[in-house]
């Protein structure tokens, strides 16, 4: 038996806008992962675990469609390598809600060629490699990704993206966030939608919103280099207020961040938005408040994040 696995991913800002060819900031969480478990058997098959929020969120039918998906892109990946299809059995577990903007399917197609790498025995690849090879299938899957989710998850450090060139953030200082689900699937064509219609449309407006998310973006990633809590709130509340105006956030996105910025702390919503995760970046001392507040409110898998000092040459 072999296996491999990748965590979650969260966006810090810049989601939407980093299709667009804006800047994004993005980081690891390893409170949220996925494993693909290789073993031989007498016929093909893939089998998924879900977690047991799952079947509260999809229907019985909809969780054998993921089943099947996650069987197509081993399939794919075999494809893709050159490799046949014979007696292999593949276990998926994953605990990363699906659709909520945590990088679920960059980290499953990652823990998929990973594992299949490592059970055909063929030479370790690097990150990079992974990254690359992740990024076209998902591509294959789900149409063009901006590939930030790819990297991210291929790599687990925080970074700042753009255009598929990204640069490894050297954190100064620990700095805690914690996430939560909103419910529902997201809706991210909403953003994606309006977005391509100032684009098209009101291609002044378009050009401000991708500005201001811009300066969200490169003062996230600033306020981590030099350790400033204060500044990666401004970041978090400036990104959350464009994406907000491109129809991206929802009612209960809307309180789980009124709810933060009523305790001292900054949030927004992560990922396509349109339902599913917020992050709140908070001191240490406001996390069990703050994630006390939040279930009261009916924010879900709420985890606890940190980014600790990194130094490198």
């Amino acid at each position: 038996m072999v296996s491999a696995s990748a965590h979650a991913k969260f966006i810090l800002c810049g989601e939407h806008f980093v299709v667009h060819g804006g800047h994004c900031v993005a980081m690891p969480a390893s409170c949220f992962s996925v494993r693909a478990i290789y073993e031989p058997s007498e016929t093909f098959g893939v089998r998924c675990i879900f977690p047991p929020h799952a079947a509260a969120e999809f229907s019985q039918d909809e969780l054998l469609g993921l089943e099947a998906q996650a069987s197509d892109l081993v399939l794919r990946t075999m494809h893709m390598l050159g490799d046949s299809v014979d007696r292999l059995a593949c276990t998926i577990q994953s605990d990363i809600p699906v659709g909520q903007g945590a990088g679920s399917s960059s980290a499953l197609c990652h823990a998929i060629i990973e594992g299949l790498l490592r059970y055909r025995k063929w030479p370790e690849s690097n990150a990079h490699y992974l990254e690359w090879l992740s990024r076209a299938l998902e591509n294959g899957w789900h149409g063009p990704v901006s590939g930030v989710d790819n990297a991210v998850v291929a790599h687990r450090v925080p970074m700042i993206f753009k255009d598929c060139i990204w640069r490894r953030l050297n954190v100064a200082a620990p700095f805690h966030f914690l996430v939560g689900s909103t419910g529902g699937r997201q809706e991210g064509k909403r953003g994606f939608v309006e977005l391509r219609r100032l684009k098209k449309h009101e291609p002044s407006v378009y050009r401000r919103f991708m500005l201001a998310s811009d300066d969200a973006a490169l003062m996230a990633a600033s306020a981590l280099e030099a350790g400033d809590f204060n500044r990666l709130g401004d970041a978090f509340l400036l990104s959350q207020s464009v994406l907000a105006r491109i129809h991206a956030s929802t009612p209960k996105i809307d309180d789980a961040v009124r709810v933060a910025f009523e305790l001292g702390a900054a949030a927004k919503l992560t990922g396509a938005g349109g339902g599913g995760f917020v992050i709140a970046t908070a001191r240490w001392g406001q996390l069990e408040t703050l994630q006390k507040a939040w279930e009261s409110i009916g924010v879900q898998s709420v985890r606890r994040l940190t980014l600790e000092p990194s130094h490198f040459g």
